[in-house]
């Protein structure tokens, strides 16, 4: 168990589940046996495909657009705290309720050239209840940097977090905001999510 008069965030999060952890809980991830941080010495995380999710929203003059059901998957690394690595988002089965609609934003999304939206995440605490943290983003081959924020909590075995909206323009991505039947779709989209990471022993 950790000890001293000054604790960083992470060990304030393992020592909180140290004591939980008498009556009887799991170690949080990132946690050891003792109460104490695994993440200085190196910790890897996998995203659970089953219970993570991503939504994209997008705006026409006279409605809302939702795009979901993407899969997501990836794995990240942390040290000393800082957290690194590559989540990505399947194309391949978005959906936005309309057939049509689904087929022609997967041809804008040159989705046959490159099936993943791949976000490369780095800065992050993750054992931290809240943190910024630096999004790469790849879409329809072109690259752009996004600023992200991340609250996290332990939930059950899982470190859970929620990434809070953010906008993606579409054009910084090479990517012509769509119209359907001559109505345009703006050029922002906005994006959220919920991520659960599972410590890999």
């Amino acid at each position: 168990m950790p000890m001293g008069d000054s604790l960083t965030p992470e060990e304030i999060v393992c020592l909180s589940d140290w004591t939980k952890r008498k009556f009887g809980q799991k170690p949080q991830p990132g946690c050891n046996e003792k109460g104490e941080i695994t993440a200085s010495k190196g910790v890897a995380f996998a995203v659970n495909s089953a219970r993570s999710w991503v939504r994209a929203n997008s705006r026409t003059p006279v409605s809302e657009i939702s795009i979901k059901g993407m899969h997501l998957s990836g794995e990240v690394e942390c040290a000393n705290g800082d957290c690194r690595g590559e989540i990505r988002a399947d194309l391949r089965k978005l959906s936005s309720g309309i057939r049509l609609r689904d087929s022609h934003i997967r041809d804008l999304l040159k989705v046959t050239e490159g099936p993943f939206l791949i976000g490369n995440l780095s800065g992050a605490r993750l054992l931290e209840r809240e943190t910024p943290a630096r999004l790469a983003l790849t879409l329809a081959g072109g690259e752009a940097q996004y600023s992200v924020m991340l609250q996290c909590e332990d939930q059950g075995p899982w470190r859970r977090c929620e990434i809070k909206p953010f906008k993606i323009q579409l054009d910084r991505h090479e990517v012509r905001a769509p119209s359907f039947l001559s109505i345009k779709v703006e050029n922002e989209v906005v994006v959220r999510g919920e991520v659960f990471f599972e410590e890999r022993r």
